[in-house]
């Protein structure tokens, strides 16, 4: 994503601090949620959620399960692992973003 023109951020998901900085920075307009555990995953959706992030919100699953619980709860773009790669689930971020 660097080498097209996108600023990437990389972050530890449980440093609270950090969610808090990306959403008051508002420079971030884009989350891809792309930690091997799905319950890594959803603790930083829900420390986006309490931030207050309003952007898109992309991740990725190993299960369908897991895909069905982030369509739930309103992530924007979900990639099972096992049927695309870390490229698909940027574009497919980008794609929701563009909307």
């Amino acid at each position: 994503m660097r080498r097209d023109g996108f600023t990437v951020l990389e972050g530890d998901a449980t440093d609270h601090e950090f969610w808090h900085r990306l959403v008051v920075g508002g420079t971030a307009h884009t989350v891809v949620l792309d930690m091997a555990l799905h319950d890594s995953n959803t603790f930083a959706l829900e420390q986006l959620r309490i931030a207050g992030f309003p952007g898109t919100i992309a991740a990725v699953v190993q299960r369908p399960d897991q895909a069905d619980h982030f369509a739930r709860v309103g992530v924007h773009a979900v990639i099972n692992i096992y049927s695309g790669s870390g490229a698909a689930v940027a574009d497919a971020a980008i794609e929701s973003h563009d909307r």
